[in-house]
């Protein structure tokens, strides 16, 4: 599932309702020696991570990451795949991204070693200050029920290059 200079990989976001209000999960990335990963550490993120060359589907990567990284064990029909955003910065392969939702009833996450403190957030409540740069371009339209693709480019400080970034809604993936 890999190409040169490319990782591929999935990302979660588990989705509630308390009442009517819809809450997001989200956990704190922990650092971590990878050189990749490292550029998101000590941030808010949902569960995932790249593909391995056991998985046989994008929705086979997202679940065992997710279960790694939570403890959260699902099922392929409780994914709803929401996004493709291609992530590049200089000198760093891209990070080709599905992203999906789920809505599992009853989950139970746990803290880990790669992903501490699961908190449910409101969606008017997300902590972007302390998430990547690009989530406020990609999660408010996933939140919004629309399905999104793009490219995020980022600057060697990870702050956006807006004449290298877009991000569209799209009807299907």
């Amino acid at each position: 599932m890999h190409m040169k200079n490319q990782i591929l990989g999935t990302i979660c976001y588990f989705w509630r309702d308390v009442g009517t209000i819809p809450e997001i999960l989200l956990a704190w990335k922990e650092p971590t020696s990878n050189a990749v990963a490292r550029k998101i550490a000590n941030m808010w993120n949902g569960y995932g991570g790249k593909a391995e060359s056991t998985d046989s589907t994008w929705e086979d990567t997202c679940i065992r990451e997710t279960c790694q990284e939570s403890g959260v064990m699902m099922k392929t029909s409780d994914l709803t795949k929401m996004g493709i955003i291609t992530y590049r910065q200089q000198g760093v392969p891209e990070f080709v991204c599905h992203i999906f939702i789920s809505r599992t009833k009853d989950i139970d996450p746990r803290p880990t070693r790669e992903m501490s403190k699961p908190t449910w957030f409101r969606v008017s409540d997300l902590p972007y200050s302390k998430m990547m740069n690009g989530d406020p371009l990609v999660l408010p339209a996933i939140i919004c029920g629309l399905k999104v693709k793009g490219v995020i480019t980022y600057d060697e400080h990870m702050e956006i290059v807006p004449s290298h970034t877009h991000i569209e809604t799209v009807f299907s993936l």
